[in-house]
């Protein structure tokens, strides 16, 4: 029994294995990223999309990891990304969702950030118990408070 839950446990880890340095796209079968957003402001205009952050799944799945990515070329209009960071998407407590790059910290704009927010109907999403941020130097996640942390609402006053 100890052999089967082994095997088990490996072939679920090999499923969600760390893309860490890999190029981006073509994907590993069955792996893809549906949803991510550019940063932008934060690097300044000549910059715009050198880094951008997403989200790995398994086809029809819901996102499994969260993905720092850096812009190494271009095929067509199609960027080419190496991945610099990838960490567990957060549990999604009911009426959260996982916002990127629209966040407000103490009030001051910042498109490196990502934060688990509750869903109100105000203008603005308040970080409810997770929030990340883009280290644009390493390209790597770090664990920022979601004290003073606000996502845009996209949706408001629609």
């Amino acid at each position: 029994m100890k052999l089967i839950t082994s095997i088990f446990i490996l072939t679920l880890m090999g499923c969600y294995s760390s893309l860490i340095g890999t190029s981006v796209p073509p994907y590993p079968d069955g792996i893809v990223s549906k949803y991510g957003k550019c940063i932008g402001k934060s690097l300044g205009k000549g910059r715009l999309c050198d880094y951008a952050v997403g989200e790995l799944r398994q086809e029809d799945e819901k996102p499994y990891a969260l993905t720092v990515k850096k812009q190494i070329g271009r095929s067509g209009n199609r960027a080419i990304w190496e991945i610099t960071d990838q960490i567990d998407w957060p549990e999604e407590p009911d009426n959260t969702f996982l916002s990127m790059g629209i966040c407000l910290q103490n009030g001051v704009f910042d498109d490196t950030i990502v934060a688990l927010v509750e869903v109100t109907e105000k203008r603005w999403f308040k970080a409810k118990s997770w929030a990340q941020k883009v280290d644009l130097k390493t390209g790597k996640f770090f664990d920022i408070s979601p004290d003073g942390v606000e996502c845009e609402n996209e949706g408001w006053g629609l």
